[in-house]
């Protein structure tokens, strides 16, 4: 195997990725590297293993893990109208499932915050909530007719969260995930709106077209979003490390936290009103491969960051990239195959990239 590890490193290297990577197998880990620099704006700063990356989307997960949690405590169900959380919200029909599963049918926040907001200004969740209160803009489809990836829906359960519990979204997390789990390292942190001084912390950067230098996102035209769109939470923001992430897979795994029945469901495949089959749970997605294996994990992409957590549910196999430097998108794809060929060969169970 560590051979296999050698030949993985060297092609890491040689590409020149920027991040860092973990495989281990329940709680013993396999390999784990760190390649490249924090891109401190200050001081030129090594990667390690103990470095924090902005997640983005592989926040998602946690969004919906702390949904079902609530919903237990709060003997709540799943098929709750949004409406009995939020009166003033502005469509009729749409669950908290729905939300979950991206059936919902709800627009896309991002693209009416560009048209509409004032680019000066860090909105934050109860701006999403406003605007689509003031703009009602029609939904892409009825309410279960469809999947349709949806950010907006995930910012929705965030701000369900804290009208159910009265606490804000992160002290949510922090108060049924991450400090049960000694996810000592793991925060909810909007950089741009309640800046704080983290160490290790790992910046994301670009390559900014005009000059072909890396810099800050906030420092390129056409990426100006990443401020303004930065008080926003429950799509993203979550922000954690390798070894924080292999306590959550291994949590997942053990079934902690919350009623087995409730995990149950975040890895049943979404079903629409037609009855077509989509692979993709409550806030993670999914693959059935060949060799009994299950894999469920989620991808994450934002200026300076592409973020990937794998977890096979049979093996216990978890794969985790955390990237501040991303490449292309088939150099991504690319490297998430070197990672399973590391781990099950050639003979691999099929993927989602072959």
């Amino acid at each position: 195997m560590k051979n296999v590890f050698d030949i993985l490193e060297n092609y890491i290297k040689k590409i020149k990725f920027n991040g860092n990577i973990m495989i281990a197998e329940r709680r013993k880990v396999l390999y784990t590297g760190s390649f490249g620099n924090t891109y401190h704006p200050e001081e030129k700063r090594e990667l390690s293993r103990a470095s924090v990356f902005e997640l983005a989307s592989v926040s998602k997960p946690f969004t919906a893990f702390a949904m079902l949690k609530v919903l237990d405590i709060y003997h709540l169900s799943l098929h709750t109208d949004v409406k009995y959380f939020l009166p003033d919200f502005p469509y009729e029909g749409i669950s908290v499932f729905q939300l979950l599963n991206h059936t919902s049918g709800l627009p896309d926040y991002i693209e009416l915050f560009e048209e509409f907001w004032d680019k000066t200004i860090i909105a934050d969740n109860s701006d999403v909530v406003g605007l689509l209160t003031a703009l009602r803009p029609k939904v892409y489809f009825n309410p279960g007719e469809q999947w349709d990836y949806c950010n907006t829906g995930y910012v929705i359960l965030a701000v369900i969260l804290e009208k159910i519990t009265g606490f804000t979204f992160s002290e949510v997390l922090q108060k049924y995930i991450f400090r049960p789990l000694d996810m000592n390292n793991t925060m909810v942190y909007n950089r741009r709106k309640n800046p704080q001084l983290i160490p290790d912390y790992a910046f994301g950067v670009l390559s900014d077209p005009e000059t072909g230098k890396l810099k800050l996102p906030d420092e390129i035209k056409g990426e100006e979003y990443v401020y303004y769109l930065d008080g926003i939470q429950g799509d993203g923001t979550v922000n954690s490390t390798l070894d924080d992430l292999l306590i959550w897979n291994n949590a997942i795994l053990e079934q902690y936290l919350v009623d087995e029945k409730y995990l149950d469901l975040m890895f049943e495949p979404t079903v629409n009103n037609d009855e077509q089959v989509f692979s993709y749970g409550l806030g993670w997605e999914l693959d059935e491969k060949k060799n009994d294996e299950k894999q469920v994990y989620h991808t994450g992409g934002w200026p300076g960051y592409f973020t990937y957590n794998s977890l096979y549910l049979n093996s216990g196999i978890s794969v985790i990239l955390l990237c501040n430097k991303p490449d292309t998108e088939d150099i991504e794809k690319e490297i998430l195959q070197k990672l399973e060929d590391a781990v099950f060969g050639r003979k691999r169970p099929r993927t989602l990239y072959s």
